[in-house]
């Protein structure tokens, strides 16, 4: 995604700040969105692998479907 951006400098030429049309903002706002979406499911995922492990390896116990959906 190509985004336009203004660099705002000081005096000095630092850098200090970046300016983009609202289009552009919503557009990258809504990539970013998805992208924290994406991390967040991938998080959730390594998670449960883990979980598996600590169940299969006795550290943790398990609940049958039945007993999950009857706790809820």
């Amino acid at each position: 995604m190509k985004i336009n951006l203004t660099y705002l400098t000081d005096s000095n030429g630092k850098q200090k700040a970046i300016q983009m049309s609202i289009k552009e903002w919503n557009r990258f706002h809504k990539e970013f969105q998805k992208l924290l979406e994406f991390k967040k499911i991938k998080m959730d995922i390594h998670e449960a692998a883990n979980e598996i492990k600590q169940i299969e390896s006795g550290e943790k116990s398990y609940k049958i479907l039945k007993q999950f959906l009857d706790a809820s």
